[in-house]
């Protein structure tokens, strides 16, 4: 999922499936001169909500709680939505 940041007003809008951005920056929106920030929300590809937990190894699953937590915090930067391969993403 990702959300973007308005040119104009600065508002946040969103969350957007990869597909949609995909059909958007397709049709010429949010590229070139029209380009805004955006940042992936979530995990996984698009929000994957079916996560594991291990229930014979707590300390692994702290781990991973651990692991997934960075990974959503460097998948938060902004960055610029003609910089990003929605196709990647699917």
């Amino acid at each position: 999922m990702w959300e973007y940041k308005g040119n104009e007003d600065g508002a946040i809008h969103g969350p957007f499936t990869s597909r949609q951005m995909l059909e958007w920056t397709s049709c010429g929106y949010f590229v070139g001169a029209s380009a805004v920030d955006i940042r992936q929300v979530g995990s996984g590809k698009d929000c994957d909500v079916n996560e594991k937990t291990n229930m014979d190894d707590p300390m692994a699953d702290l781990m991973e709680d651990e692991e997934v937590s960075e990974e959503k915090t460097r998948s938060n930067e902004w960055m610029r939505s003609d910089a990003v391969d929605f196709n990647l993403y699917l």
